[in-house]
C-alpha cells in the first residue's frame, strides 16, 4: 500500500467522492476535499446543495441572519466566494442566482454566462428560460438573447395609420407587436410553447393561454402549465469510482482505484 496522507480523526462524516471532490463535516459545517485529499475548502457551509454534474452550492451563514452561497465545482474549488444571496438547482445546465438586488444565470463551471440583471427567473427548460425585468416578461436563450422579447412601451399610432376602435382593438394590436405586453407567465416552455395569462381579464376567469415559440398566441388551445424541475442528481452515476472513503478505528483513510492508500 502508498503512503496514509489521510489521517483525520476530527472529521465527523465524510462523503462519498462525486466528480473530483468529497465534502466532508465538521463541527456541523461543510467542506471539500480534493482527490489528493486535502482541504480544499475550509468548513463553512451549514448546507449543501447536490446538483446534477457533480457540482455543489454552499450556504454560509452570516452574523446578521442572513445567508450567502458559493458555488463549488466538480474539482473542489470555491467560484464566486458568498456571492449570491439566493440560487436554484441547475437545469439543463445552467442555474439562476440572484446577488443582491438581480437573477442571472451560471453554467456548470461557475461561469456568469448571463450576468445578474432580472428581477426574476424561471429554469431553462427547451433551451429557453423565462425572467422578469422593470415590469414585463421576456423569453431568453442560453446565451442571453431575447427570443420573446419584453414589452418595454405603448406603441405609438402615427396619424397615417388606422385608429383603433376600441380599447380591446388597440390592446389587440399591441399584443400583435409585443406578444408580451400585460401577460403573465405561468410555465416553462414544454417543446413548442409555454403557457401564460392575461392580466387585463378578469383573474377569476382567467384560464392560461398557449404561446408558441415565436410568441404568438392561440386562445383556442387549452394550456396546462409546466414548472420544469431541476436535473436529477443520481448519486449512483455521479459516484468516483476511484477514490474511495473509508472509516477505520481513530481515522479515515482514502483508498484509489488500485488499492492504495493515499
Amino acid at each position: 500500500h502508498g503512503k496514509d496522507t489521510l489521517n483525520l480523526p476530527d472529521y465527523d462524516e465524510v462523503l462519498p467522492f462525486y466528480g473530483l471532490c468529497a465534502a466532508f463535516r465538521r463541527d456541523q459545517l461543510w467542506g471539500f476535499l480534493n482527490q489528493q485529499g486535502e482541504e480544499s475548502v475550509e468548513p463553512k457551509f451549514d448546507e449543501l446543495i447536490f446538483n446534477k454534474g457533480s457540482v455543489f452550492f454552499g450556504r454560509i451563514p452570516m452574523k446578521d441572519g442572513s445567508f450567502r452561497y458559493s458555488f463549488i465545482n466538480s474539482s473542489g474549488r470555491e467560484i464566486s466566494p458568498s456571492k449570491y444571496t439566493e440560487v436554484a438547482r441547475f437545469s439543463e445546465g445552467y442555474a439562476a442566482v440572484k446577488t443582491e438586488k438581480s437573477w442571472g444565470f451560471v453554467d456548470l463551471n461557475g461561469i456568469e454566462i448571463i450576468s445578474p440583471q432580472f428581477n426574476s427567473a424561471r429554469n431553462f427548460s427547451s433551451g429557453r428560460a423565462a425572467v422578469y425585468k422593470n415590469g414585463n416578461w421576456g423569453f431568453i436563450s442560453t446565451n442571453g438573447k431575447e427570443v420573446i422579447p419584453f414589452f418595454t412601451k405603448m406603441p405609438s399610432f402615427e396619424d397615417d395609420e388606422p385608429i383603433a376602435a376600441t380599447y380591446s382593438d388597440t390592446l389587440k394590436r399591441t399584443r400583435e407587436s409585443f406578444p408580451l405586453y400585460r401577460m403573465q407567465v405561468v410555465g416553462d416552455f414544454d417543446n413548442v410553447g409555454a403557457c401564460v395569462e392575461d392580466e387585463t381579464m378578469d383573474n377569476d376567469a382567467v384560464r392560461p393561454l398557449f404561446m408558441n415559440k415565436t410568441g404568438k398566441l392561440n386562445t383556442e388551445v387549452d394550456c396546462n402549465p409546466l414548472n420544469k424541475l431541476a436535473d436529477e442528481f443520481n448519486p449512483d452515476s455521479e459516484l468516483n469510482p476511484n477514490y474511495t472513503v473509508l472509516r477505520v478505528p481513530g481515522r479515515w483513510i482514502m483508498i484509489d482505484k488500485a488499492g492504495n492508500v493515499k
